[in-house]
């Protein structure tokens, strides 16, 4: 019997900057995941690991033998970091591939996406706190799916309606 894995793993940083270093700022960490396998011999995992002062660390997997299912979701927490100059925090992003049999039959396929800011209820009251992250990164917020928009609109419309009958 064979096995064969993969793994892909990518590491950058994020700095927190501000009018006071002694703080601990509250940096949120949220994201979206989604995984698959096909075949009868796959499996695949998705790891997030976000550094501060504090850590947190996000973990799901599935595999094609039933023992997990694939599936997507979302993730969420917080970290303490301080606004240091010349300080960074590490952020580490794992996807990991394993097959197993001599069948060759299967693979497996895995996505994270995480956005990192300070907290925003936090932030509201602690102006001049922000994030950087590494150059090349991209860290936008979440835009909703084509799907979700089109879910939103159809039960405002059905309240729309319900409103009128009512009046």
């Amino acid at each position: 019997s064979s096995e064969t894995a993969a793994a892909g793993v990518f590491n950058y940083s994020y700095s927190v900057s501000g009018p006071d270093a002694t703080i601990a700022v509250p940096v949120h960490i949220s994201g979206a995941w989604s995984l698959s396998t096909s075949g009868t011999d796959a499996s695949v995992n998705a790891y997030v690991d976000v550094f501060g002062a504090t850590s947190y660390g996000f973990h799901t997997g599935c595999d094609s033998w039933g023992s997990t299912v694939c599936g997507s979701g979302t993730f969420s927490g917080t970290v303490s970091a301080y606004a240091v100059s010349n300080s960074g925090y590490g952020v580490q992003l794992l996807i990991q591939s394993h097959m197993r049999g001599d069948s060759g039959a299967g693979s497996a396929m895995g996505y994270v996406d995480p956005y990192i800011s300070v907290d925003p209820i936090w932030a509201a009251s602690h102006p001049g706190f922000s994030i950087a992250v590494s150059d090349g990164i991209g860290n936008s917020a979440p835009v909703p799916e084509p799907a979700a928009r089109l879910l939103m609109g159809l039960g405002l419309a059905g309240l729309a309606s319900l409103r009128r009958r009512q009046a």
